[in-house]
């Protein structure tokens, strides 16, 4: 798992990184809240060992905000959204709200950020 510096400087390498690296689709967790730790972990071992899978924790916007080719992530990073899963390509599959932290739930925003890209 990456989790974001909130020092916008030394989010962006980071997260260009990601965006431009098309082998895996990536689960993005907002805010820095205990909800949002459990999310991130429980993401984290559903991506462990599969090797098309990422888990990305944003503890603060202010990295993604200021990332280029972010814009569309962002603008879904709406309250009430706790994750977001984007494609290979980097285009935005589904969100996970609040409370919505169970593995059944994440293993789907997964295999639908997997499907929509093919």
């Amino acid at each position: 798992m990456l989790i974001v510096p909130s020092d916008a400087q030394l989010a962006i390498p980071l997260l260009t990184q990601v965006r431009e690296q098309r082998m895996h689709c990536t689960m993005f967790v907002l805010a820095d809240t205990e909800a949002a730790r459990i999310l991130a972990s429980k993401a984290d071992v559903r991506a462990e060992h599969h090797p098309y899978r990422k888990v990305v924790w944003a503890p603060a916007r202010s990295g993604l905000e200021a990332a280029p080719g972010y814009e569309a992530l962002v603008t879904k990073a709406v309250p009430g959204v706790a994750a977001i899963a984007m494609t290979f390509d980097f285009r935005f599959a589904c969100s996970l709200a609040e409370g919505e932290d169970s593995f059944l739930k994440i293993e789907q925003a997964f295999i639908l950020a997997m499907q929509a890209t093919a």
